[in-house]
């Protein structure tokens, strides 16, 4: 009899508990279906937002040229905002039943869909208008964000001799820059995950504007310094002719364009290296020739 009402503790408990699972599973609550698309985990190349009649509210465009957070695609996804209480999840690409009408602090299940309408993304999401996207591709969205809000110097020409007077046939003119060549850097937030952006100079071409070719070098160039006249540079451009008889401006414009490499790196662990960028001057330099006066 004891062993009998043992066995019977332990099936009402079981009972219990299924029943318990059973009504978990039949409520309203949300739950987060997984992906199954073979993209999942990897971050789109493009995701357009749409809402419940096809209408785009926001669109991605990843600037990144590479990154360490996931596998990437050159796919474009298709996003949606579902009503919480969706059971399960819509079907791939196919239900738009349940998409919702986001109000601020609303919170809606984000689902994306690859090209082939696999689920290839899905999170529960408090509606922000500020960040449409939630936390989908929140690293390189910072990073982009954090790329824009970067500000960079044009370069700053310095010669020798200076730009104000001619400078001379025959003999080397001495460029560089100075302020506009120092790493750079801003940061943004989005969907809780914060990116740094760090903009670094690389490297500087000098086209002289007087037909010959352009050449690049590897740093700014050291500034001439009257008090140690031996010194050389590897940054130097030495004219051939005169300005006023080549040019119709009666000058060379002598142009200078900084390239820097663009890298990121965010709290959640990603980095990445984005699209170089550049920055130029010109300026306008006389050029003359001396005459020897013999005695």
């Amino acid at each position: 009899m004891r062993r009998l009402t043992v066995a019977a503790a332990m099936l009402i408990a079981i009972v219990g508990t299924t029943g318990a699972a059973a009504s978990a599973r039949d409520g309203e609550g949300p739950r987060k279906p997984k992906p199954t698309g073979t993209s999942a985990g990897g971050t789109p190349q493009v995701a357009i937002l749409l809402d419940g009649s096809g209408s785009t509210i926001a669109t991605y465009h990843r600037a990144s040229a590479g990154g360490s957070g996931g596998s990437g695609s050159t796919a474009t996804w298709r996003c949606w905002y579902y009503e919480p209480t969706t059971k399960g999840g819509p079907v791939p690409g196919i239900d738009r039943s349940h998409v919702a009408t986001v109000e601020v602090g609303g919170t809606y299940w984000l689902y994306c869909d690859d090209p082939d309408d696999n689920q290839a993304y899905v999170a529960l999401v408090t509606w922000d208008p500020q960040n449409p996207f939630g936390p989908l591709a929140a690293a390189d969205r910072a990073a982009d964000a954090a790329r824009n809000a970067v500000v960079l110097l044009d370069p700053d020409i310095g010669t020798s001799p200076a730009a104000a007077g001619p400078q001379l046939v025959g003999l080397p003119t001495w460029l560089w820059v100075t302020e506009a060549w120092t790493p750079r850097s801003a940061s943004a937030t989005l969907g809780g995950v914060t990116a740094q952006v760090t903009a670094t100079p690389a490297t500087i071409t000098w086209n002289p504007g007087d037909g010959t070719p352009a050449f690049t070098c590897a740093g700014p160039g050291p500034a001439w310094d009257d008090h140690h006249p031996d010194r050389t540079s590897p940054c130097t451009h030495t004219y051939r002719d005169r300005s006023t008889t080549t040019d119709p401006h009666g000058t060379f414009a002598l142009t200078a364009t900084i390239s820097y490499t663009v890298r990121w790196q965010a709290t959640n662990g990603d980095a990445g290296e984005l699209e170089p960028v550049t920055r130029s001057t010109t300026i306008r330099l006389l050029v003359r020739e001396a005459q020897a006066v013999i005695q």
